[in-house]
């Protein structure tokens, strides 16, 4: 019985998505453009998103914030802005 519950916690274990833009020295106007195919490519399963490195202000954090509640993001658990 124990081997049982070992696989079934494998099998129902999430899997972890990151979605890695760390210093691609992305603006906020490629950010903009960028934002819409994040969010129909990988809205839907990322974990972790990470956006270090970036020329990105506040404006286009507000932006990914509302993209984040129009799509009812629920599996997003870290979101790295540092040295944005």
């Amino acid at each position: 019985m124990l081997r049982v519950e070992k696989i079934r916690a494998e099998v129902t274990k999430e899997v972890e998505t990151v979605v890695d833009f760390a210093f691609f020295y992305l603006t906020n106007d490629a950010f903009a453009t960028l934002l819409p195919v994040i969010e129909v490519k990988y809205f839907g399963s990322m974990t972790v998103l990470d956006l270090r490195g970036n020329s990105i202000d506040d404006n286009g954090v507000l932006d990914l914030c509302d993209s984040f509640l129009s799509a009812h993001v629920n599996k997003l658990r870290v979101l790295k802005l540092a040295e944005t």
